[in-house]
């Protein structure tokens, strides 16, 4: 039997993180003495312990070490999975790396442009989204989550306004978001159309509120951006879409704020239209702000 301090020195792990590998399980020692806890290792261990040392410079994490020394035939998909993991992460830091010098640069606000609005009546579902209970690197799966009931709640809503003969302006959906002033962490997020005429009726929808009100005149400044026609995102897009904490905004966005800031607008919300063909088909999306 080797002792710990020896079997520390011939495999280069020092004696905590073997200690902690006993612990949990990962490298067991082969003796523990009853008298004093001493622990001792075998010879054969000097293999795995050295094959540890190699999997954890991959990066490859504890469950999956374990797996690799207590299923031997499970190394090579092991092995596998962990570089398409590392190939995933290298393309996302080559992104990085192009990316950082763009928004360095200042935000152009010429892409923003403005227009006079008449007055219009509007009616929608909203729910409310603690973005606290997201965490700090909310999953894709999460957010989409969190949106599905409120999608749910404006397609039956839709439903039930198509029932009782109230007549909506055609192509005027929108989504709008702001901050609760009460609750900054809390984000209100609506699904809402232009009505003819102003909704009068009661309409309760399970899980979300329903609101409604009109726009009055105003002046919008606003900002257009293509969406990509190609079914297949381009491999920068793949790229970013892996970003803690989901993508990135537009710069147009941005530069939709800084005009909003100039104009000294601090809590309108954000509307976002899609703008489609006569088939259907989305082939860009605005977003408005109202400055007066």
């Amino acid at each position: 039997m080797i002792g710990i301090g020896e079997f520390s020195h011939r495999t280069g792990l020092n004696i905590k993180t073997l200690r902690y590998y006993h612990d949990i399980g990962l490298l067991p020692a082969a003796h523990v003495a009853d008298s004093n806890g001493y622990r001792s290792y075998s010879a054969s261990q000097l293999q795995d312990a050295a094959l540890l040392r190699v999997l954890r410079a991959t990066g490859m994490g504890i469950p999956q070490m374990k797996q690799a020394l207590t299923h031997p035939h499970e190394l090579t998909e092991l092995l596998q999975a962990r570089r398409r993991e590392l190939d995933a992460q290298r393309e996302l830091e080559d992104w990085a790396l192009t990316q950082a010098p763009r928004w360095q640069e200042c935000v152009s606000i010429e892409a923003v442009r403005t227009r006079e609005c008449d007055p219009v009546h509007w009616a929608g579902v909203e729910a409310r989204i603690g973005l606290k209970e997201l965490g700090e690197d909310p999953q894709e799966s999460e957010v989409e989550a969190r949106f599905e009931g409120l999608q749910t709640g404006f397609e039956h809503w839709m439903a039930q306004l198509s029932e009782l003969g109230c007549a909506v302006i055609p192509d005027s959906f929108w989504m709008s978001f702001t901050s609760d002033p009460r609750q900054p962490s809390v984000l209100r997020a609506s699904y809402c159309v232009e009505t003819r005429e102003p909704l009068t009726q009661d309409i309760a929808i399970d899980g979300v509120d329903v609101v409604k009100g009109e726009l009055p005149r105003r002046t919008e400044a606003f900002v257009t951006t293509p969406i990509p026609t190609s079914e297949e995102p381009p491999a920068e897009e793949l790229a970013a879409a892996r970003l803690p904490g989901g993508p990135l905004p537009h710069p147009t966005a941005l530069a939709l704020c800084r005009v909003a800031e100039q104009a000294g607008v601090d809590s309108a919300p954000l509307r976002q239209r899609a703008i489609t063909l006569t088939k259907g088909q989305v082939i860009e999306h605005s977003l408005t702000l109202a400055t007066h």
